[in-house]
């Protein structure tokens, strides 16, 4: 079973840290399924990679829980389960997601920022550094660029916490970013499911023209198989993605 684990510890409350940590969630992109504030632990899931070696998005899930240290000191643990998948295909998203959300926390429990390791792996493109209404449209040219060059919403979203965007400005960002990639996606399903019945139907004619031909000089006809079953399943996966069921 995969397991991803971070742990941080900060000097608030554990009331303080389980209230800071559930307002900025939702900003972050983290669909909350459940939130108990007895045991301070929070279950959901965000959009993400599927694995290493497939870039489908997916809801991949993440446990938030606060724990007491001491009387003055908090720990956070974030968690990663996944039973189907082994440790060496998780995503690289879960680790970038966890990332952001320490960073998002630290600043808003201690105005610092400690996650800036993956700065350095990603495009140098410089942003604004402020998200005032005359910034916001620069702001997000800046996103759509860092989507352009091929990173994911998850990696995105880290950049601009990275920067210093607040995190009410990043979730406003990354809802254009989502409609973006959808819209892209919708338009790859179509050209899917155009490509896939153009094969299918383009295996059924050679089936049946051949099978004419010999079943009039009693000669051999060709079953094109391959033809059928790839355009079927090219049409049925543009389907998917034009109903948003399945990423790029």
């Amino acid at each position: 079973m995969a397991k991803v684990e971070r742990n941080q510890t900060y000097n608030v409350t554990i009331d303080r840290c389980f209230e800071e940590l559930s307002d900025l969630l939702a900003n972050l992109g983290v669909r909350v399924d459940s939130s108990d504030a007895k045991s301070k632990t929070i279950a959901g899931s965000f959009k993400g990679a599927g694995s290493k070696t497939d870039p489908t998005e997916r809801d991949l899930p993440i446990e938030c829980q606060c724990m007491v240290i001491n009387q003055e000191a908090t720990g956070v643990r974030l968690t990663y389960r996944n039973s189907g998948q082994l440790n060496r295909f998780v995503s690289p998203d879960v680790t970038t997601k966890m990332e952001s959300i320490f960073a998002a926390l630290n600043r808003s429990l201690s105005g610092r920022q400690t996650y800036t390791s993956e700065e350095a792996a990603q495009p140098s493109l410089t942003p604004p550094h402020s998200a005032d209404e005359k910034t916001i449209p620069s702001i997000a040219e800046y996103a759509t660029s860092l989507y352009k060059s091929g990173l994911s919403d998850t990696q995105i979203e880290s950049q601009l916490i990275q920067k210093g965007l607040d995190l009410q400005s990043v979730g406003m960002i990354m809802k254009d970013q989502s409609a973006l990639r959808a819209q892209a996606t919708r338009a790859t399903g179509e050209r899917n499911m155009l490509v896939g019945a153009l094969v299918f139907l383009l295996g059924i004619i050679v089936t049946v023209v051949t099978f004419a031909a010999a079943a009039g000089s009693g000669g051999r006809y060709i079953v094109a198989w391959g033809a059928v079953i790839f355009g079927a399943g090219l049409f049925v996966r543009g389907l998917q993605q034009k109903q948003g069921k399945l990423g790029k």
